[in-house]
């Protein structure tokens, strides 16, 4: 009798575990793709932004002296997605529209930065040192 309760017992267990509504892969938010608010912002951005094309280019090719408070920041955007770079520290800002495969690049006074994107959907942050000219690739 007790073989039987069992029994019964243990297939009512199994027969719950089959029909246990599990959540779709869909219902979750996808951090594969790039989000279309990416891509917007990219959008928005890229008609206004100017580059600092001459000064990062003194600086790059030594032009600008050593005392001098500025230096550039160079980055390369490996990645398949289009990002907009944000360059940040105590009460500054910076956006950079960096295109997919193409290079980005700012002037910035000498400091300690916050580096923030989205890259293909996926969170890039780093915190980066600048006092003399650097180059990020970001894949």
């Amino acid at each position: 009798m007790k073989k039987i309760i069992l029994l019964i017992g243990g297939l009512g267990m199994l027969q719950s575990c089959f029909t246990y509504s599990y959540p779709s892969a869909s219902s979750f938010p996808s951090t594969r793709y790039p989000s279309s608010n990416s891509n917007q912002k990219y959008d928005e951005l890229v008609k206004t932004y100017k580059p600092d094309t001459e000064e990062v280019l003194n600086d790059l090719l030594g032009s600008s002296s050593a005392d001098n408070p500025r230096t550039s920041l160079v980055v390369k955007n490996n990645s398949r997605c289009n990002i907009v770079l944000t360059i940040s520290t105590v009460n500054f800002v910076k956006k950079v529209p960096i295109a997919a495969g193409e290079t980005g690049y700012s002037i910035l006074n000498k400091n300690n930065y916050n580096l923030s994107a989205m890259v293909c959907g996926r969170v890039f942050k780093q915190r980066i040192s600048l006092y003399s000219s650097q180059q990020l690739d970001l894949r």
